[in-house]
């Protein structure tokens, strides 16, 4: 029954949001009034909430793009042991837990006494980066240490380049975590709305482009985006949980 409670007091918020979507009520809230399906009919003519989600979605592939890569690169160099290793292991563990709101004023702060413009592809692709860079790297951290390293000194007997054997043994090995991480930075990218705002400028996001409507104009369509950005977020989990699951089988 505990169980039971905290899987209702996570989730039922979620799903009275959805079914409000479907209210023929210009409340955003009860009563229920009878199924419509308008609401949605709205987003789809809403031409700015287009323009906030490309940006969202170029914003995510852009991390992704920028934070992956170093992210691998950190979690392969974990493979050796160096002086400074579990500071350094424990410094990326930190930022997972640091204050988000925290993070984004020092940010901002940071980002205007440089003297720079905030800018979606500026700071805000910046905040997403270091955003995302330690959960990358502790989900792909495991795949890179349960293979065996015999592997590599095996390529590197054979006359392969450190380069040649990390491109063509390493990571086929490693890929499902690769493309999980990856599927996951995008999400927190798509989603993230602290760091954004504090970061973003004039520009605009889906997150930021639902939380105006929400302060500004009071409609079940924000209940309806809302409804459709969850059916998104469970969409890639799932693909990350697929790929996730190949990597466990292939360890």
């Amino acid at each position: 029954m505990y169980g039971v409670a905290v899987y209702v007091f996570l989730y039922a918020p979620i799903l009275c949001l959805s079914a409000l979507s479907f209210n023929d009520s210009d409340s955003i809230t009860l009563p229920w009034k009878g199924f419509t399906l308008r609401w949605y009919g709205e987003v789809w003519r809403d031409r700015d909430l287009y323009h906030a989600l490309w940006n969202s979605v170029q914003l995510g592939i852009l991390t992704v793009f920028v934070a992956v890569p170093l992210a691998i690169a950190m979690a392969y160099g974990f493979r050796r042991h160096f002086r400074f290793r579990a500071a350094l292991f424990n410094l990326i563990l930190i930022a997972l837990v640091a204050p988000p709101i925290i993070v984004g004023v020092g940010q901002n702060l940071a980002w205007n006494l440089a003297g720079f413009t905030s800018s979606l592809f500026g700071s805000t692709l910046i905040g997403h980066v270091t955003y995302t860079i330690p959960f990358i790297f502790v989900v792909v951290f495991p795949s890179f240490h349960r293979f065996d390293r015999s592997i590599e000194e095996a390529a590197l007997d054979l006359g392969a380049t450190r380069l040649t054997m990390f491109r063509t043994v390493v990571i086929p090995i490693v890929l499902p975590g690769i493309v999980s991480a990856a599927v996951f930075a995008f999400m927190l990218s798509f989603d993230e709305f602290i760091r954004t705002f504090f970061l973003i400028g004039v520009g605009n996001t889906l997150p930021i482009y639902l939380w105006s409507m929400v302060m500004t104009k009071v409609s079940p369509e924000t209940n309806a985006i809302a409804t459709l950005m969850v059916l998104l977020s469970l969409t890639l989990m799932f693909v990350a949980y697929r790929f996730a699951r190949q990597q466990h089988r292939l360890d």
